[in-house]
């Protein structure tokens, strides 16, 4: 007890610390922190102690010095002096396992204490601050992937610490983690680490080398710094920065590269790295900091690149052997910048030599210079010193384009060659001058034509020699002779008019033959070609035109080595080629479709030959003797070789013959020595014996290239197929894989497929229970998944239903009651009741506890389901006196806030702690204060859309890791989320306006945050104590920054502060350790000092951009303005060039400005002359050149004029002289003025000199003339006269018929002379036939001018006599043409009396033509459709009761669906059909339940497509069914004497209830065997037969001992029936379908098979099965073993048949067959006709299914097979070409 009092001690101590510690949490946040106390009793022997901590964990040590730490939930913090952990040096502690489950290592855990190991399972997320720290024992470690951060000081000073692995999920090492691990060697630091901290592997001596993860962007200070051993390091290319000593002291590091990416290298970042010999420098690097490389000792050269512009202070002190330091001629640094290393710089110009190039005429040259590839320009040596090297420009290494001409001297032309004129030529473009102008420019090309001479081209000379062709000789053309060369410059050619062809034979031996048509025929006797046997002919060019190379053409043409054959030659003749020895090639053109017989024949050096794809037939001898052929090739359209066509091609060695050939004549390849092979496909018809002696030679090109088609089931929806092989060379089927073409069978493709079925599972009848459905049975099919209500596998007949169809719903506890329900009261909630069902006995659904808060019911149901309906605003609650529902209650897992509740109350789930989902509707808008405060196990939540505001404290203390905040909201209050330290990422919509204070106080997970635009204000603390928070956006929408706003966010490294903030509080940053840069832009209104102690941080983005603006005179149109400058960043004005934003002092624009004004210069007034203009006084601006009528000098008030405004215009001074008009007999003068200065005339008033134009005084005169009015011409009228086109004149009156006004010439006339008199004007109307749509008219005229109508032409108004227009009109009529009435047939449709029109072509039921009244009609109305023609039916249907019978498609009976189309069936009215049976749209079928001997007659309705309907009887004979009985006597043994009346028989397996009874006249029983005959009576006497059959009883001696079975039963021995289906039990018969096997019997068949065995049988033609058996019978070939047979009229085989049975005794029986076929009636309508035929060829092409009965009728040739011989019969005796059927079968 002692020990628990200390420890108890030791706690209360532990609480007065904690106690003052709280005074800096918010009073809320000290409501949920408790302190646990507990003590345990003594600890087992095998514990030394154990305790639970105030956070609920247990610390228990073991002797053996294992630490095992077990609970849930984080681990608290502690200190190394005042709250200590409880294993904080203890020297005990060996090994540490920490639970799975807790979730934190808590600060100064394990500090100072002597473990060696510590397992740290997968739930701990974070490590703390000092949590491992100075454990030297520990010498490995492994750090989960779920710690997220290992703190600060976590593992310092483990010196005997060798390796430690990180795993990926770890993002963040803190500051000096492993500082001080002297034995480290290793490091794993995963891709997931973004960030290492200060000093974080500072004095790991002995670590060699470490790889930093691509995440990191930053190596921070001292990160690295004293690690001796290190001797390489991967710097990943995320990084940005090298921070201050990051390397210091890495002794052992040779050679480092830094990342294209890295901006700044830190102070002393790699200096005392004296082994460093290289690094390099990329150019991202914009500084380098003081001392950075100081003191590496060994390295000797450096270069730095141009976009460092800032470097420190003795970067290279002490680096011994430094040699160079190479900057660019483009860097900024000078050499001053490296202090005492000043004299190791060099600059040097980097230079790329570009050689020489010759100049050309369309491209420059260029003399040889240097180009630098630093600062780009261009030198003309190689100097690379940049104080001496000279740049030129670029211009000044170019030669400039010029052509290089080669002068062609002036040449005379002559007969043959053409002379020229003096020209150049340019080497480089080819191209020609007539100058030797160089310059590209204005050098002008020619063509090659402008300097050329032609030749003279004998253009004198003559024809010599020239002769016509005779009959007997040919033409010759002449010789060109040319008197200026004196010789003969062009022989002329032999030719010869044959028919429509021209033959020119040349001088060497070239014939060409031109024209069109067809080539003649010659022969070698009487009409040999024109060069039969030339041997000058070397080479034949037969032109485009011919269209054949006729029969011995070039025959023996022995010099002819080469021919020309265009395409459209189709065919080449007999003997065309015949011994062209010199032949070598000839192409054949693809028109070519015949060769004909020794075409080729002793072509001896023809080598190939290609044989044109149309060509059909190699004809005889062909290619005879071709002895050099060695390749030929015979296309797929040649069909037959014909007789010796390659004989004697002795250099032939292998030749493919194409499938397409089908024959090969004698000899077609003999003598030809050298061939070794005839190549055949698989797929040809020809045989090796086709080729005669060359058989052996025959082989096949390919065998079958077979492709396997793997076997395949069938599916419900597809054909599977049997494995298979198909050719890919024939396209044939095989079903092996045999590819020997000679061996390989080929197949149908129908042979290997096989049709489609269903597989099906049946699923077996199941009752419904209340929680499950039943269902019934039913089938599913493993291929389509379907289900069906039966077994039918056939895809087209079976019926699937829907899965829901099968089923049988569950009860669902129907007969449910409700139990214990309780209703709340004021003090305790109400519960709902369970709900207990009798039929399963139990409670099926516990019910909810459930409060009536207002207006909103909240049910908590038993897993933790916590639901809240109703309508409105939820109350508020606190957490005194009026706590809500839920407050602090465990139960509480999952929230459901029902749609219809607007709001979340204060404190509505304050302190749910184990609440982790809350589901809230889309009608709450508002989430009260401390509405989920402490819910430490929520961690996520979605806030609706329409949610405006999340008040105080909404979230506070929860375990929120990310939420996302919609756009709704414009509030966050104040502690909304403060204390979420797992909250890492959280979205703030645009809509919020408003963040309280604290709001994300001591979110320590928080890493970035972008603050939206919508934002104007960041209170007090809102983001205090966010020590992860590494970037934060602010946006230019807020205007100040309450205070402490960021206290405390550590690891913020910059902060960039908008131009919008105009406030900022106190210590907004304090404690921000890591923060560097306070970034303002030279816009701000903020100074430095209002950031307090961080004042030094603030930095300007920029300086002001100052961009200066010169001084400027003002003019009258523009300001002037003093000299000033600009700042591009903040837009201020300023009177000089500081750019310094803290010094510099802004101006407004206005005091920069010189106000504008005119610069005036007086003109004097002067007046104006008619020749000259005055002016005004004016004044003008020197400025802007403008005119001004004063001296006003200000621009805004003086009015500029025009000039022309000024001016006084120069002006004549007129008078006006009136207008007189001239007579007929006197001049007048029109309107005009006279000037009083110039005595000049005008004739408008203009006095502006420049515009008035001066006339002659004559142009003012107007002549003497008649003033003409016109009067235009007039036509007559049929009542008024016309007149023409005249004129009068005003003055004299008289009349003018032109418009002439000169009094001398016009000629004046009578009016009667411009009189037309009247008249009618006529337009002919030609007679018009009328229709029955239009009416007619007779000739006739109308008149224009009346419209009137006229029934002649005569236009004499007086004379001419109109007429009404209706007696020009013949009224409208039909035409009609008469249909007399037909009557409908069978084959064809009938019509009623009818008339159709001429004209409209429309159809009348009467001879009314008056259109109005004739009422038309369809054609169809005219139509009686064709009569239904149905087979008469004289044979009864027979079928049997209880069996399925044949289904019988009744269409079938129809005759002419041909004629009426598809038809339909149904039962006329009035008529039923038998029971059992049923019909199918057309299909009959079913199992008759009633046995109709006597018959039953049904009527059947017909309806055809055209409407026409017939009916159709049909005599139904359903029989009665012999029953299947099996009956044997009871008993193991009898001895004679036993009376039979004592014998019990026994019935079983019977189809029907009946009597059994024995039928014998013996009393007893005799030794050995008995045969009994026993009769069966059923009770359904109606339906069945009464049926005998024997048993056999054998007896025993009264002597014997032996036991024998005694009982046989026979059923049936004896049957009386009528023709019908016979069954026989106890008999076992084996047999093939098509064999009939009788065995100890005698049978009688007609004509279908019947199996038998010891039994005496009555059948009908129809299968015969025998129960017990497996007898498959069809009308076939019979044999019959060991008995004697009798048929009508088949043929009979015996063979030996081995039958064996289930009896020991058998006895002989005999079967007869009454039924006799009516051979021929195949469709059973009682006739005998074409239909017929057509439903035996339908089922022999298995299109159709027969019954038994029609496959006897069938049998026309009774030999028990129906095949093509059926056929042939029954069509000779429907043509009457035999007298009956059946007949003879043909002997096979």
């Amino acid at each position: 007890m002692m020990k628990q009092w200390k420890r108890l001690a030791a706690l209360s101590s532990a609480i007065v610390m904690a106690a003052a510690t709280l005074t800096y949490f918010p009073n809320d946040t000290l409501q949920n922190i408790r302190l646990e106390i507990s003590a345990s009793a003594e600890d087992a022997s095998a514990v030394t102690w154990t305790k639970t901590e105030s956070d609920g964990l247990t610390w228990t040590l073991y002797e053996d010095g294992t630490l095992n730490i077990s609970g849930t939930g984080e681990m608290r913090g502690y200190n190394a002096y005042s709250i200590k952990s409880p294993a904080c040096d203890n020297s005990n502690i060996k090994n540490v396992v920490i639970e799975d489950g807790i979730t934190s290592i808590g600060s100064f855990a394990f500090y100072g204490c002597s473990l060696t190991n510590i397992r740290i399972p997968g739930s701990v997320t974070s490590i703390g601050n000092c949590a491992i720290e100075d454990c030297m024992s520990l010498t490995s470690v492994t750090i989960p992937g779920s710690v997220s951060s290992i703190g600060e000081y976590a593992f310092r000073d483990c010196r005997n610490l060798t390796d430690a692995t990180i795993l990926d999920g770890v993002t963040s090492i803190e500051n000096r983690a492993f500082w001080g691990c002297s034995s480290l060697t290793s490091v794993t630091i995963p891709n997931s680490v973004t960030n290492i901290g200060e000093s974080a592997f500072w004095n790991c001596n002995k670590l060699t080398s470490v790889t930093i993860p691509d995440g990191v962007t930053s190596i921070e200070d001292l990160v690295f710094s004293s690690c001796y051993s290190l001797t390489s390091i991967t710097i990943p290319n995320s990084v940005t920065s090298i921070g201050n000593r990051a390397f210091r002291s890495c002794t052992k590091l040779t050679s480092i590269t830094i990342p294209d990416g890295v901006i700044s290298i830190g102070n002393f970042a790699f200096s005392g790295c004296n082994e460093l010999t290289s690094i390099t420098i990329p150019d991202s690097v914009t500084s380098i900091g003081d001392s950075a490389f100081e003191e590496c000792r060994i390295l000797t050269s450096i270069s730095i690149p141009d976009s460092v512009t800032s470097i420190g202070g003795n970067v290279f002190k002490n680096c011994t052997r430094l040699k160079t330091i190479s900057l660019s001629c483009k860097s900024s640094l000078k050499k001053s910048d490296f202090g005492e290393q000043a004299n190791l710089v060099s600059a040097s110009h980097i230079l790329k030599k570009t050689a020489a190039k010759a100049v050309t005429c369309t491209e420059n040259g260029n003399k040889e210079y240097w180009t630098c590839e630093h600062c780009g320009k261009y030198f003309l040596s190689d100097d690379t010193n940049p104080e001496t090297a000279k740049a030129v420009e670029l211009s000044e290494t170019v030669i400039p384009a010029s052509h290089k001409l080669t002068k062609v001297e002036a040449k005379a032309p002559t007969c043959t060659e053409d002379g020229n004129k003096e020209y150049w030529t340019c080497e480089h473009c080819g191209k020609y001058f007539l100058s030797d102008d160089a310059n590209p420019e204005t050098a002008k090309a020619v063509e090659q034509s402008e300097f050329i001479i032609p030749a003279l081209n004998h253009k004198n000379a003559i024809i010599q020699n020239a002769s016509e062709p005779t009959e007997t000789a040919p033409g010759y053309s002449g010789d060109l002779y040319c008197p200026d060369c004196d010789k003969v410059v062009e022989k002329g050619y032999t030719y010869w008019n044959e028919g429509n062809l021209t033959w020119k034979l040349y001088e060497d031996g070239t014939l060409n033959i031109s024209g069109t048509g067809a080539m003649k025929d010659y022969n070698d006797d009487d009409n040999p070609s024109p060069v039969y046997q030339n041997s000058n002919v070397k080479k034949v060019v037969i032109e485009k035109g011919v269209t054949s190379i006729g029969n011995y053409a070039f025959s023996g043409c022995l010099g002819l080595k080469s021919i020309t054959i265009p395409d459209g030659i189709t065919s080449i003749g007999n003997h065309a080629f015949d011994s062209c020895i010199n032949l070598r090639s000839i192409t054949l053109p693809d028109s070519i479709t015949s060769i004909g017989m020794w075409a080729f024949y002793n072509c001896w050096n023809v080598s190939s030959i290609i044989i044109p794809d149309g060509v059909t037939s190699i004809e005889d001898f062909t290619f005879n003797s071709c002895i050099s052929l060695t390749s030929i090739t015979i296309p797929n359209s040649v069909t037959n070789i014909k007789s010796s066509a390659f004989h004697n091609c002795a250099d032939l060695t292998s030749i493919t013959i194409p499938d397409s050939v089908t024959s090969i004549g004698y000899a077609a390849f003999s003598n030809c020595d050298s061939l070794q092979t005839i190549s055949l496909g698989c797929g040809s018809a020809l045989k090796k014996s086709d080729f005669g002696d060359q058989a052996n030679l025959v082989s096949y090109t390919n065998q079958h290239l077979l492709t396997k088609t793997e076997a395949k089931a069938k599916t419900c929806t597809e054909d599977g197929n049997k494995e298979y092989w198909t050719c890919e060379h024939c396209g044939k089927y095989f079903l092996s894989d045999d590819t020997n073409p000679e061996t390989a069978k080929a197949v149908e493709q129908s042979e290997f497929i096989i049709p489609a079925s269903h597989k099906l599972t049946k699923v077996e009848a199941k009752d419904a229970t209340c929680t499950e459905d039943g269902n019934k049975a039913y089938w599913t099919c493993e291929h389509c998944g379907k289900y069906f209500l039966s077994d039918d596998s056939n895809p087209e007949t079976a019926k699937a239903v829907e899965q829901s169809e099968t089923v049988i719903p569950a009860l669902k506890h129907k007969n449910a009651t409700t139990r214990g329900a309780v209703k709340p009261t004021k003090t305790a909630p109400g519960y709902s009741g369970d709900r207990y069902c009798p039929d399963c006995d139990k409670v099926v659904e516990k019910g909810y506890t459930y409060w009536i808060e207002d207006n909103l019911t909240w049910k908590l149901y038993e897993d933790g389901t916590l639901n809240i309906s109703g309508t409105g605003a939820m109350k508020d609650y606190n957490a005194d006196d009026n706590p809500s529902p839920a407050y602090n209650n465990s139960k509480v897992k999952k929230i459901v806030i029902e749609k219809g509740v607007t709001s979340v109350g204060d404190y509505a789930f304050r302190s749910c702690n184990n609440l982790t989902s809350i589901m809230i509707s889309n009608s709450v808008t508002s989430i009260g204060n401390s509405a989920f405060f402490y819910c430490t196990s929520l961690t996520s939540v979605t806030i609706p859309d329409n949610v405006t505001s999340i008040e105080n404290y909404a979230f506070a203390y929860t375990g929120l890791k990310s939420i996302t905040i919609p756009d709704s909201v414009t509030n966050i209050g104040n502690y909304a989320f403060a204390g979420c330290k797992d909250l890492t990422s959280i979205t703030i919509p645009d809509s919020v306006t408003s963040i309280g204070n604290s709001a994300f106080y001591n979110c320590s997970s928080l890493t970035s945050i972008t603050i939206p635009d919508s934002v104007t204000s960041i209170g007090t603390a809102t983001f205090s104590g966010c020590k992860n928070l590494t970037s934060i956006t602010i946006p230019d929408s807020v205007t100040s920054i309450g205070n402490s706003a960021f206290v405390g966010c550590k690891n913020l490294t910059s902060i960039t502060i908008p131009d919008s903030v105009t406030s900022i509080g106190e210590s907004t940053f304090k404690y921000c350790s890591n923060l560097k840069t306070i970034s303002l832009s030279c816009k701000s209104s903020l100074k430095r000092n209002d950031f307090g102690e961080q004042a030094d941080l603030v930095s300007y983005t920029n300086q002001h951009l100052l961009t200066k603006t010169e001084a400027k005179a003002a003019t009258c149109t523009e300001d002037g303005n003093k000299e000033y400058w600009t700042c591009e960043h903040c837009g201020k004005y300023f009177l000089s060039d500081d750019a310094n934003p803290a010094t510099a002092t802004a101006v407004e624009l206005s005091e920069t400005v010189i106000p504008a004004s005119h610069k005036l210069t007086k003109v004097e007034a002067k007046d104006a002359t008619c020749t000259e203009d005055g002016n005004k006084a004016y004044w003008t601006c020197e400025h802007c050149k403008k005119y001004f009528l004063s001296d006003d000098t200000n621009p805004e008030t003086a009015k500029a004029v025009e000039q022309a405004e000024t001016v006084i215009p120069a002006s004549h001074k007129l008078t006006k002289v009136e207008a007189k008009a001239a007579t007929c007999t006197e001049d007048g003068n029109k309107e005009y003025w006279t000037c009083e200065h110039c005595k000049k005339y005008f004739l408008s008033d203009d006095t502006n000199p420049a515009t008035a134009k001066a006339v002659e005084l004559s142009e003012t005169v107007i002549p003497a003339s008649h003033k003409l009015t016109k009067v235009e011409a007039k036509a007559a009228t049929c009542t008024e006269d016309g007149n023409i086109e005249y004129w009068t004149c005003e003055h004299c009156k008289k009349y003018f018929l032109s418009d002439d006004t000169n009094p001398e010439t016009a000629k004046a006339v009578e009016q009667s002379e411009t009189v037309i008199s009247a008249s009618h004007k006529l337009t002919k109307v030609e007679a018009k036939a009328a229709t029955c749509t239009e009416d007619g008219n007779i000739e006739y005229w109308t008149c224009e001018h009346c419209k009137k109508y006229f029934l002649s032409d005569d236009t004499n108004p007086e004379t001419a006599k109109a007429v009404e227009q209706s007696e020009t009109v013949i009224s409208a009529s039909h035409k009609l043409t008469k249909v007399e009435a037909k009557a409908a047939t069978c084959t064809e449709d009938g019509n009623i009396e009818y008339w159709t029109c001429e004209h409209c072509k429309k159809y009348f039921l009467s001879d009314d033509t008056n259109p109005e009244t004739a009422k038309a009609v369809e054609l169809s109305e005219t139509v009686i459709p064709a009569l239904v023609q149905v087979a008469t039916a004289t044979t009864p249907i027979k079928c049997v009761y209880g069996q399925d019978m044949s289904k019988i498609d009744l269409r079938d009976y129809v005759k002419n669906t041909d004629v009426v189309g598809e038809v339909t069936v149904k039962v006329a009215t009035g008529s039923t059909l038998p029971d059992g049976m049923k019909l199918d749209g057309s299909k009959l079928s079913g199992k008759p339940a009633k046995a109709y001997e006597d018959g039953k007659e049904v009527t059947f309705t017909f309806t055809a497509e055209n409407g026409s309907t017939a009916n159709l009887t049909l005599l139904f004979l359903v029989e009665k069914a012999d029953p299947t009985v099996e009956v044997s006597v009871s008993g193991d043994s009898h001895t004679e004497g036993d009376l039979v009346s004592e014998l019990k028989l026994i019935l079983s397996e019977n189809s029907t209830k009946g009597v059994v009874e024995l039928v014998s006249e013996i009393k007893a029983l005799v030794a050995g065997k008995n045969t009994f005959t026993w009769k069966f009576t059923p009770e359904d006497e109606n339906n069945y037969n009464m049926v005998t059959g024997t048993v056999v009883v054998n007896a025993q001696t009264t002597t014997t001992t032996t036991t024998t079975k005694a009982t046989t039963t026979t059923t049936k021995a004896t049957t009386t029936t009528k023709p019908s289906k016979t069954t026989t039990t106890n008999a076992t018969t084996t047999t093939k379908p098509s064999k009939t096997t009788t065995t100890n019997a005698t049978t009688t068949t007609k004509p279908s098979k019947t199996t038998t065995t010891n039994a005496t049988t009555t059948t009908k033609p129809s299968k015969t099965t025998t129960t017990k058996a497996t007898t498959t019978t069809k009308p076939s070939k019979m044999t019959t073993t060991k008995a004697t047979t009798t048929t009508k009229p088949s043929k009979t085989t015996t063979t030996k048949v081995t039958t064996t049975t289930k009896q020991t005794t058998t006895t002989n029986a005999t079967t007869t067959n009454t039924a006799i076929p009516s051979y021929g009636d195949v469709n059973l309508d009682g006739k005998v006709d074409i239909v017929d035929a057509i439903f035996l060829n339908k089922y022999l092409a298995t299109l159709i299914q027969f019954s038994d009965a029609q496959v006897a009728n069938a049998d026309c040739c009774q030999d028990g097979v129906l095949n093509d011989q059926d056929t042939t019969a029954l069509m000779q005796f429907i043509i009457l070409l035999i007298d009956d059927l059946p007949v003879q079968p043909t002997e096979k």
